[in-house]
């Protein structure tokens, strides 16, 4: 009786662990010809840790720094004739590029250059909460979606990084 209910407890635990992972979000795809290139230098919240540090004057002077840096190689990217997408300083110090894949090797080799990786579509998550409260219902009910809020204010507060 108990080789019987162990037996049937592993099979249980086995094909809940399967249906887990048979549900686990898939990572987005890459984008093609779009890359992060990582810089040298650490980004300002590795070197000022907390809130209150990363909003003082001497986090100022080194995201400049930073920021100077990545300009100099936004020139030479330019030159290049890579294109420069878009750049961050905070959390990661980087530059996002579009650049045709037989360039990664020449992008690898800039001086500064820790890492090239490949770019992921930014996830996009469709919220199913308005079908689960019958939302349309009420819609129609106001007039329909193009009314639906009329009048109402909504505020978000962002505390930021910690």
């Amino acid at each position: 009786m108990f080789k019987h209910s162990c037996c049937c407890w592993l099979v249980g635990i086995y094909l809940m662990t399967a249906a887990a992972f048979a549900q686990a979000p898939r990572k987005p795809p890459f984008l093609p010809n779009r890359y992060t290139l990582i810089l040298a230098g650490a980004p300002v919240a590795q070197r000022f840790a907390g809130r209150e540090q990363v909003r003082t004057a001497a986090a100022a002077a080194y995201r400049g720094q930073l920021e100077a840096t990545q300009d100099t190689m936004r020139r030479e990217l330019a030159s290049r004739n890579i294109r420069v997408e878009g750049s961050v300083s905070t959390v990661l110090n980087a530059l996002f590029v579009a650049a045709p894949a037989a360039r990664v090797p020449e992008l690898r080799a800039l001086p500064g250059v820790i890492a090239v990786l490949p770019r992921r579509a930014l996830r996009t998550h469709t919220n199913r909460a308005t079908a689960l409260m019958n939302a349309p219902a009420a819609w129609s009910a106001l007039g329909g979606q193009s009314h639906a809020g009329a009048g109402m204010k909504i505020a978000i507060i962002d505390t930021g990084i910690d």
